[in-house]
């Protein structure tokens, strides 16, 4: 599903990151980011963001949009700037960012935390509150980016608080709708109508279990288990959804009949897979 496929994304691109000489960033440390962008620049703090782990008392933080990256300078004790190239659309396309709290460790595997983001865009308005993200790291392989989502297709472990996506919204509504009918019906003006709390995605050795409480007119769990693989040669994520439920009812294949509605350059459906380009 879309939010399965955001999370490991937004995962994935936190390691598409350069220094100042091009070198892909092997290990990172950001504590304490927070940061409020109007396209396409935008300002911030942060307590260190670093490849060398060391702590700083406090350190200012520019981000600027370069057509599909970002430039991002910290400067402290030391300066230090890095490009963060592959950014995803829900980034790259927003008008607005504001960032709370946000925490990154790139070493032997990945952790990240992130107190509160809203990204806004014309075609979405993505917001994320209490994001918890512990991740293997595949050192096989060549590429960062490849050891990240190798290793977090092993093993991973990703909790958020609350989720809401326009773009996740247009899907799971209008499934739960057309079966349940009018009663689930959510009034697209309305604010906080539809909400996706207590996100909770583990994957092991390719097998995810996704669930989340979603609150409308009627609530209750959705819950969701199948395979993810990752195409290395191709850059492509694949999810083989097995079963999308709400509480009882089973929705797979009207959660198809939305997603397919949805299908994009990057996004590809044919059930029961549902395919995205990371490039």
């Amino acid at each position: 599903m879309k939010n399965l496929l955001i999370g490991l994304t937004l995962m994935s691109s936190l390691t598409n990151t350069q220094a100042t000489n091009l070198a892909p960033v092997q290990n990172l440390q950001v504590t304490d980011f927070n940061f409020t962008y109007k396209d396409p620049t935008g300002t911030g703090t942060a307590r260190a963001f670093s490849r060398s782990f060391v702590m700083d008392q406090k350190l200012d933080v520019t981000v600027d949009r370069i057509d599909q990256a970002f430039r991002i300078v910290a400067s402290g004790a030391e300066s230090q700037e890095f490009i963060f190239s592959g950014a995803p659309s829900f980034m790259v396309n927003a008008q607005t960012m504001t960032v709370s709290g946000f925490n990154l460790t790139l070493a032997q595997k990945v952790a990240a935390s992130l107190a509160r983001g809203q990204f806004n865009s014309v075609d979405d308005n993505l917001r994320l509150e209490n994001l918890l993200l512990d991740c293997a790291r595949e050192p096989r392989s060549e590429q960062v980016l490849d050891q990240l989502l190798n290793g977090c297709l092993q093993k991973l472990s990703l909790k958020a608080g609350r989720f809401n996506s326009a773009a996740v919204d247009a899907v799971l509504p209008r499934a739960l709708t057309s079966i349940l009918g009018e009663e689930f019906s959510v009034d697209p003006g309305a604010k906080a109508a539809f909400q996706i709390n207590g996100l909770d995605l583990r994957i092991n050795a390719g097998k995810y279990n996704l669930a989340a409480d979603v609150r409308a007119q009627i609530s209750g769990k959705v819950t969701s288990t199948g395979t993810a693989s990752y195409d290395q040669a191709k850059g492509v994520l694949a999810l083989r959804i097995s079963e999308v439920k709400f509480g009882f009812l089973n929705i797979t294949s009207r959660v198809f009949d939305e997603l397919k509605k949805n299908e994009s350059e990057k996004l590809k459906i044919k059930e029961p897979f549902v395919y995205y380009s990371l490039r």
